[in-house]
């Protein structure tokens, strides 16, 4: 069996933006069709602080009272000099730190939540309230 290289596997290099132009695309060939207008996105940025599980867990709860699709970001995280990065799909969550944060870096917790008709009010008076 041939090995393929890592870059080709991810897309890297592999020029698929050269001459778009000439590749058709769904939208070419479809009749018209509506994009749902109800799906929304919230930008939480946060000067609090979390524990990685007790936010994961309201974050979960959050995902089963309302349709988020996908939840993404940084999390502040007491006493670690490292930033957490947060992904979640569905009640799919995963977390680690990926660097420390920097000087010059506002230490805050940043994350987006994307789902329909999102209610950004009760969203962040739930994440608020851990």
């Amino acid at each position: 069996m041939e090995k393929s290289s890592p870059d080709l596997l991810l897309g890297f290099n592999a020029a698929v933006e050269d001459n778009l132009e000439s590749r058709p695309s769904h939208h070419d060939t479809e009749a018209e069709h509506e994009h749902d207008d109800g799906i929304n996105s919230i930008h939480l940025d946060l000067e609090q602080e979390f524990e990685p599980s007790a936010l994961v867990a309201k974050l979960e709860q959050l995902v089963a009272e309302q349709e988020i699709y996908r939840i993404k970001g940084f999390v502040a995280v007491p006493h670690k000099s490292m930033r957490l990065v947060l992904q979640g799909v569905g009640l799919r969550f995963d977390y680690f730190y990926d660097r420390p944060w920097q000087e010059a870096e506002v230490r805050q917790t940043r994350l987006v939540l994307i789902g329909q008709d999102l209610d950004h009010a009760k969203v962040t008076e739930a994440v608020i309230a851990l």
